[in-house]
C-alpha cells in the first residue's frame, strides 16, 4: 500500500465535477471538487495495473452526472501537491472506495439519488 505508514480517515465526499483527468510515468489520477471543501480530492490508480477506483466513478459520472456521493478511506497530500496543486485529499487504489447513491431516483431513472 503506497503512504502505508500515513493514517487514513474513513469519510463521505459529496464531489460535484472533475477538475482534471491526468497521467504521469503510469500514475493515473482523476482529480474532483468537493462540496463544501476548499481543495480537491484526487484518486489515484496505476495504467494496466489498478484502475477500479477511476473506472469505476468515471463510469458512474458518464451514467448519471454530478453531484455523486463516494464513501472513501483518504490520506492528507504531500505538502507541495497541497500548496500547488490544491489537492486535500488523496485515495489510493489500495483503499477503501465506495459509489454511495447507487440507488435510481423513482422521479428520474436515468438519475442516481
Amino acid at each position: 500500500m503506497k503512504y502505508g505508514d500515513r493514517r487514513r480517515t474513513r469519510q463521505q465526499f459529496r464531489l460535484t465535477g472533475v477538475e482534471h483527468r491526468g497521467a504521469r510515468a503510469g500514475n493515473e489520477r482523476l482529480v474532483c471538487h468537493v462540496a463544501e471543501q476548499r481543495g480537491l480530492l484526487a484518486i489515484w490508480g496505476t495504467a494496466g495495473l489498478d484502475m477500479r477506483h477511476i473506472d469505476e466513478l468515471e463510469q458512474t459520472i458518464r451514467r448519471v452526472g454530478f453531484p455523486i456521493t463516494i464513501e472513501c478511506d483518504w490520506i492528507e497530500p504531500d505538502t507541495y501537491e497541497r500548496i500547488h496543486f490544491n489537492h486535500q485529499f488523496w485515495v489510493w487504489q489500495t483503499d477503501h472506495f465506495e459509489i454511495v447513491n447507487k440507488v435510481f431516483s423513482a422521479s428520474n431513472p436515468n438519475r442516481l439519488d
